[in-house]
């Protein structure tokens, strides 16, 4: 069930409607810290996974062991 509705959060792309995972605190913080960075086009989460575009079209992994006082890579 879990897995159709966050497939399903696709439909409401463009619209004011979000569907998110439920995330640790950690992880939610993790993914605010990343969303906020300049060099990121846009961010989300995916089965507790973080993921992000960087605005270079790199896609990224984002962990526990990432370091966000550097600049971000795609692993």
């Amino acid at each position: 069930m879990k897995h159709t509705v966050t497939r399903a959060r696709r439909k409401f792309k463009g619209s004011t409607t979000v569907i998110r995972e439920d995330l640790t605190l950690f992880n939610a913080k993790l993914l605010e810290d990343v969303a906020r960075r300049d060099e990121v086009k846009s961010a989300w989460s995916g089965e507790s996974r973080i993921i992000a575009i960087l605005h270079s079209g790199r896609k990224i992994k984002v962990d526990v062991g990432s370091d966000l006082n550097s600049p971000l890579r795609s692993a």
